[in-house]
């Protein structure tokens, strides 16, 4: 979703489930605003390694993650799969044969 400051925003709908934006972002300006802003993030050292669990289903709340330090087991937040979302980036090449490919490299 676009920030209302950004000059292509043209609503304020929330983000729907199951829905895919597929763009180039190295040839795109693209904006998004921050999900559930008002949630403070778990502070993080970047030379910890940390996992994200998932603990099973809850009766009351529906499914239950906890993010935690490896070596440790620390928890350093709780979660219900609604609280999460994901970004994937993907970078690719594209050459015209094995030899552009191999001159890449």
């Amino acid at each position: 979703m676009l920030s209302p400051s950004h000059p292509y925003h043209t609503s304020n709908a929330p983000p729907r489930n199951h829905l895919v934006y597929a763009l180039d972002g190295s040839k795109l300006v693209h904006a998004a605003m921050a999900y559930m802003p008002e949630v403070a993030v778990p502070r993080m050292n970047p030379d910890v390694s940390y996992e994200l669990r998932y603990l099973g289903k809850d009766t009351e709340d529906g499914e239950r993650w906890v993010l935690q330090e490896s070596e440790t087991g620390q928890i350093l937040e709780r979660y219900s799969t609604s609280d999460l979302r994901i970004t994937v980036v993907y970078r690719a090449r594209c050459f015209e044969g094995a030899k552009e490919a191999e001159e890449y490299k």
